[in-house]
């Protein structure tokens, strides 16, 4: 019983040993909180639309995941999409290169970026709605006091929002590796 006793410790250090000397990474990939209108989400989740357009979004914000939260009348995160490519640029110039997968008209896409010298494109794939959305009203988005963001909103990767982090990008299918 005393030999199984030592060998506890000597397990856990032999444990610490190979995490400090492969330490896991400090999260799987950058994920991007977007919210957007109900009308687009449809058409981003049957494959009409695949890039979603935006007039800013974080500089470091390259590639990753994007979870994306619907607003009204529907308020609840609800889909999820690999975001492979992030494109900036003169709007026209945007609008010229993605109009095919833009899943809007060039009216729409004009209103929207009135007045902006530079627009964003966001590039997606492996676009995939959640079984059953997270409501707006879900206990676990107010355990972790969640509010829509008015913009694309990078989910922090280490530091005091490691649970929200965690929860939001397990909820939506992601890994978290803490």
């Amino acid at each position: 019983m005393a030999a199984a006793m030592d060998s506890a410790p000597t397990c856990r250090r032999q444990q610490l040993a190979q995490h400090l000397r492969r330490p896991p990474p400090a999260s799987a990939e950058p994920i991007l909180l977007v919210s957007i209108k109900p009308h687009y989400a449809r058409l981003i989740e049957s494959g009409q639309k695949r890039v979603e357009f935006r007039r800013r979004v974080p500089r470091r914000f390259t590639s990753g995941r994007a979870i994306f939260y619907v607003t009204a009348p529907v308020q609840a995160i609800a889909l999820t999409a690999r975001v492979t490519a992030v494109h900036r640029g003169a709007p026209s110039a945007l609008w010229r290169r993605f109009a095919d997968v833009a899943g809007t008209e060039l009216r729409a896409f004009a209103d929207y970026f009135a007045g902006a010298g530079e627009g964003v494109a966001l590039v997606l794939e492996e676009v995939r709605a959640l079984r059953s959305p997270i409501a707006l009203a879900d206990p676990r988005l107010r355990a972790v006091h969640f509010r829509p963001p008015q913009s694309p909103v990078l989910l922090p990767a280490a530091g005091d929002d490691d649970q929200l982090f965690c929860k939001l990008s397990s909820w939506a299918g992601s890994s978290c590796l803490m």
